[in-house]
Order: structure tokens, then C-alpha cells, then sequence
């Protein structure tokens, strides 16, 4: 999303070429094609995740050292790239690298997040990951994975926000759903907050990552 690649900005200091995806498997697949396409020899997912078990606050930096796609396929991610990546976050800034899981819809609520838990054992889930990762396998080209949690397990998504359709609309959609379900208002303000808080942490990482010039 926007907000997502704002956060990755820092990064072209570096020579990365930023694409901004949208949501959902097929245009993360999109993206990453025309990265390719434009010469890129490596893929980094980068972006938000909710989180599938507790202890995952706002914020709380993703670098999975592998992925699953919603069928149960593993990605590993590339080791010496993601080592380095690793070396590379701020003191202070929590990080986890157990393994996520991209699904083709959003998961909300502790029950659904659980099951999903247990079922893939993964800690956290996204929409697109996998997709970028399969792609990279195609081609046999280096690549890893950088997300922030938004929701954690006991922040429920509003239903006016997972109504939306994609993106691109959630701008008119949303203010236009609150019209009609006011009480979802309290939990669109949380949700706000959260995810400032998973930008901010992906900003940050990225300014430490320009600053080292981390490859």
C-alpha cells in the first residue's frame, strides 16, 4: 500500500526501485514481474502483517526466515541476505523471524487467527508475501521479506475496513460504511494507531538500512 512504500523510501539511497503492489496475491505477482522486468536481481517483500499469536505488538518487525502460501508451500527465504538484514535492525526495535503466511483474505479475530496458527504454524499472516516469493523461486533470483505487524491477535479489524474492496476504493468506502455502522468508528481510530505504529517501525528499519547501506 501507499503508507507501506512511503516507509521503504530511505531505501533508495540505496539503488532499490520501489513498486507499490496494492493488495492481494496477483498484484504483489504484478509488481514484482515488472521489477523484474526492469532488471531487478533480487525481490524484498516489504509491508504489514497481522499477527496470529500474542506477544506481537504494533510495530513488531517481521523477517521471516521462511513463508507459506495458503496451500501449505514453503518459501525459504535467501540466508546470507536475510542474516544481513537481520545485523541490521535498531536496538530497541522488536523483531521476529519465525515464518508467515499469505492467505487471499483478510483474517480477523482471535479464534480465526488461532486457527490459522495452528494450522500453518506460522505467527503471522499477509496477503501478498508468498506470491513474491514464488515468483523469486521462478526465477531463481535472491530474495527476502521485511514486515511490521499492525493487528495484533486481539485487535479485531472493523468490519467497515474489511468490507473494502481493495485499496484504491477503502478511501471513499470506508467514511461512506461508517455512515451506516457509526460504532465501528472506536475500532477504525485503534486501527489507525496500529498501523502508524508498524510504518514507523518500517521507517525507521529502513533509515538504519540506508545508513549501513545494507544490500
Amino acid at each position: 500500500m501507499r503508507a507501506e512504500a512511503r516507509s521503504a523510501r530511505p531505501l533508495k539511497r540505496n539503488g532499490c526501485c520501489i513498486v507499490t503492489a496494492g493488495m492481494g496475491a496477483r498484484c504483489a505477482r504484478e509488481a514484482a514481474r515488472r521489477l523484474l522486468d526492469n532488471g531487478a536481481d533480487r525481490l524484498l517483500a516489504w509491508g504489514s502483517a497481522g499477527a496470529l499469536v500474542g506477544g506481537l505488538g504494533s510495530g513488531t518487525l517481521l523477517l521471516p526466515r521462511e513463508v507459506l502460501d495458503r496451500d501449505g508451500k514453503r518459501f525459504a527465504v535467501t540466508a546470507d541476505w536475510h542474516d544481513r538484514l537481520w545485523q541490521k535492525v535498531p536496538h530497541g526495535v522488536a523483531v521476529n523471524g519465525e515464518p508467515i503466511v499469505t492467505v487471499s483474505r483478510p483474517v480477523s479475530g482471535c479464534g480465526a487467527k488461532a486457527a490459522l496458527h495452528d494450522s500453518s504454524g506460522a505467527v503471522a499472516v499477509d496477503m501478498e508475501t508468498a506470491a513474491i516469493a514464488a515468483l523469486a523461486a521462478e526465477y531463481e533470483i535472491a530474495f527476502a521479506a521485511v514486515r511490521a505487524i499492525v493487528d495484533p491477535l486481539e485487535l479485531e479489524l472493523p468490519p467497515v475496513v474489511l468490507k473494502a474492496r481493495s485499496e484504491r476504493f477503502a478511501a471513499l468506502e470506508v467514511p461512506l460504511r461508517l455512515l451506516g455502522r457509526p460504532r465501528d468508528l472506536g475500532a477504525l481510530a485503534r486501527l489507525s494507531r496500529a498501523m502508524h505504529a508498524a510504518t514507523r517501525s518500517l521507517a525507521t528499519y529502513a533509515r538504519a538500512l540506508a545508513e549501513t547501506a545494507a544490500d
